[in-house]
């Protein structure tokens, strides 16, 4: 007897190993398993389309990308502060992008309404999100109705090669020309303004947000001139951007208005500059691009970049001023007084 109770308890210890091992056994079964079907999953499920949704958030090639480094400028205790007696607008800056540093300024870090001067970052996105120079050449169509949004009043249907967008967008400060590029690059307006906003804290734009591409008003769509003078100097260091933004006129390609001679004229460089024989004694105003909502909102402003004949370069903004003679003015005085 004491045999057998001896022979059970052998077995008895037997059958709990073997349960404990079939556990485990069961338990490596099922993690691979699982493991298998995974792999099977991941190698056979191709990779997200971009295309699908027509977002775009890849970086084109040289010259549309580059490395470029802006440091946002901040005013401190040796700018000179411009008196309000002297100007119309309110809000003002002038900096030395050489040296990086605030000249002048009046209320240059306190938010303002930027109005069709977004058109700048709008530029920037576009340019850097294009994938090739071919890319300049591809026709688009315009679907947009226009609804004082239009610099040009292009009309719905008419046809357009990219690089005349982007023309016109600057020059003629043209809204359905922006639309139009927004759509083409990030599928919607929508989409593109993420891109926008995207793009200004990679900047370091910590007192910049918007809401659209064309600059129309939003509470919610606002920007300083100090982090505006960045966005320009930003733009000027793209070979792309600068050629565009320096521009005094273009000729759009036969895809308008079947090659009836057509030109786009810069707002700032022609028509308030050339045009009236302006330019600052101390500097050579060379690119920019205007600005206008309502005067109770962004009023008339200008972003001006200008080599001196010190052979530094400046970037001006001037915000809410009360007409354009006011605010160019402003731009020809504040050259003229701070810089030597």
């Amino acid at each position: 007897m004491a045999l057998n109770k001896r022979s059970q308890r052998k077995s008895g210890i037997d059958d709990d190993m073997f349960n404990i091992l079939m556990v485990i056994m069961i338990a490596l079964i099922i993690v691979v398993t699982i493991t298998a079907v995974y792999l099977v999953i991941i190698g056979t499920t191709p990779p997200a389309d971009e295309s699908d949704n027509n977002v775009s958030t890849s970086v084109g090639d040289y010259p549309f990308k580059t490395e470029i480094s802006v440091t946002v400028p901040q005013s401190d205790d040796d700018t000179k502060l411009i008196d309000k007696d002297d100007v119309s607008s309110e809000f003002m800056t002038l900096i030395d992008v050489t040296d990086g540093k605030v000249i002048a300024s009046r209320k240059s870090s306190e938010v303002m309404y930027p109005a069709s001067m977004t058109k700048v970052m709008t530029l920037i996105v576009i340019v850097e999100n294009l994938k090739s120079e071919a890319e300049l050449e591809q026709v688009l169509t315009i679907s947009h109705e226009y609804n004082g949004n239009s610099g040009y009043g292009f009309k719905v249907g008419e046809k357009l090669t990219v690089e005349d967008l982007l023309y016109a967008a600057i020059l003629q400060s043209d809204g359905v020309a922006c639309l139009a590029l927004a759509e083409h690059i990030a599928g919607s307006e929508t989409e593109f303004v993420k891109l926008m906003n995207a793009k200004a804290t990679e900047m370091g734009l910590k007192n910049t947000l918007f809401q659209n591409c064309t600059g129309l008003h939003h509470v919610y769509h606002y920007t300083t001139c100090n982090d505006m003078a960045a966005i320009m100097a930003y733009a000027m260091k793209n070979p792309l951007c600068a050629k565009v933004l320096t521009a005094i006129k273009y000729n759009p390609s036969d895809n308008f208005r079947k090659g009836e001679g057509c030109t786009f004229w810069h707002t700032l460089l022609h028509n308030r500059l050339a045009d009236k024989a302006i330019q600052p004694n101390s500097a050579e105003i060379v690119g920019g691009k205007t600005g206008l909502t309502e005067k109770d909102s962004s009023g008339y402003c200008v972003v001006a970049y200008a080599k001196g004949k010190d052979g530094h370069y400046y970037v001006s903004v001037t915000a809410k001023a009360e007409g354009w003679d006011a605010n160019i003015s402003d731009v020809i005085y504040v050259f003229n007084t701070y810089v030597e």
